[in-house]
């Protein structure tokens, strides 16, 4: 006969075996538990900033809520609820590749412009670092943005830009496209993310739609990692307000001739951007340059259809990429007018000079770098800085 042995345990360890117990129980009736080791797989990363509302996201490993507390310090005191999501398929492509992930997009509105928050993620077992947000500025307030572009391939000379952008503490960033390498291979999306978030976590990112991007049909996956102001068309071009300026991004990979969806769309948001009282300043930003001495060139489809409609609306400055270098150019016979830069320096492999160009203003440099912009009142105030700390190009608008 089978001797019955006792074990005596003390109270706490028999609490613990009980719940174990009655966990293992529950993952045979239960569809999903979310357990407690949820990670952080993307960000968090700031979005589509405003006055008085901003977007915070980030990609999880397994379901769990889209939660962010916030407040003026480190005791937040407020939370929001936002909304999870998985990305899908195209329908026209159900074979591309999907994250096996979960995205998590929170709104925080109410708040007031030109204000500090400090902000943690608490959708996960150990929420996120402390983190802050700023809101954007109103008419009167000056502000400062980086743009850069042409990230791509080079991870470490990626990764010296963003760090070298850090210090300069934008009150946000705009991309000029190619982001990645491949817009379709989920890998590519992995590194830009895992490098770019120091940056990203306390300063909003307005992407361009580039070419690599576009490769393989990655534009679902831009669309879905990213969220953007609201537009019409395909969701790839798009515009706002912040200060005193107008910022339009437009998407060089489709159609923008006269008479096309986009084309019309950016005429009228120029014309009333234009009409706006509140606005000083136009900047507009896509990937493709209009002028450029670099390997890929200037496009003459570009100078045919968007060049005068940034004369006709006095748009300030220009930024496109593509081309990797940094380049200042100006129509000569206009010394007033519109300035188009070239800031492809974002980490992808450099460009030589390829061909002379006429509106070139001999600033053409061989150097990953950023642009800096600081916006105050009628003055504009450029610099353009490499991952050493030099000061490659700088001017002023008045």
């Amino acid at each position: 006969m089978r001797k019955l042995f006792k074990l005596h345990l003390p109270p706490r360890l028999t609490l613990l075996f009980v719940s174990l117990a009655f966990t293992v129980a529950l993952s045979g009736c239960a569809k999903k538990i979310i357990l407690g080791n949820t990670r952080i797989l993307k960000g968090p990363y700031l979005q589509n900033v405003t006055q008085g509302n901003i977007t915070i996201r980030w990609e999880t490993d397994i379901d769990s809520p889209s939660e962010v507390a916030y407040g003026n310090s480190i005791h937040y005191g407020r939370s929001v609820i936002g909304r999870t999501f998985t990305i899908e398929a195209p329908t026209t492509n159900e074979t591309s590749p999907i994250p096996d992930a979960f995205q998590h997009e929170v709104v925080i509105s109410g708040l007031i412009p030109s204000t500090e928050y400090h902000y943690q993620v608490t959708s996960v077992a150990l929420p996120s670092e402390d983190s802050i947000f700023t809101t954007a500025a109103t008419p009167s307030d000056p502000f400062r943005f980086v743009v850069y572009g042409d990230n791509r391939t080079n991870h470490d000379d990626h990764q010296a830009v963003v760090e070298a952008i850090i210090p300069t503490r934008p009150d946000f960033l705009v991309n000029t496209g190619d982001l990645v390498n491949v817009g379709v291979i989920l890998e590519d999306w992995d590194k830009f993310f895992e490098i770019e978030q120091p940056l990203l976590k306390s300063f909003p990112l307005f992407p361009c739609f580039g070419n690599h991007e576009g490769l393989g049909g990655g534009e679902y996956l831009f669309k879905d990692y990213f969220s953007l102001p609201e537009s019409t068309g395909s969701g790839l071009y798009y515009s706002f307000n912040y200060g005193n300026s107008h910022f339009i991004i437009i998407n060089t990979e489709e159609a923008i001739s006269p008479g096309s969806d986009q084309y019309n769309w950016v005429a009228n948001d120029l014309a009333a951007a234009g009409g706006n009282p509140d606005i000083a300043h136009i900047f507009a930003f896509f990937h493709r340059p209009a002028y450029s001495s670099g390997r890929h060139g200037g496009s003459e489809a570009l100078t045919t259809s968007l060049v005068p409609l940034f004369k006709t609306y006095d748009v300030d400055i220009v930024f496109s990429g593509h081309d990797h270098d940094y380049e200042r150019c100006q129509d000569p016979a206009i010394p007033e007018g519109t300035i188009y830069i070239v800031t492809g320096g974002g980490g992808a492999p450099l460009y030589d000079i390829k061909a002379e160009n006429p509106f070139c203003l001999g600033t053409f440099k061989k150097k990953h770098h950023f642009c800096q912009v600081d916006v105050s009142g009628n003055n504009i105030d450029v610099v353009v800085t490499d991952t050493a700390g030099n000061t490659i190009d700088s001017f002023s608008t008045h």
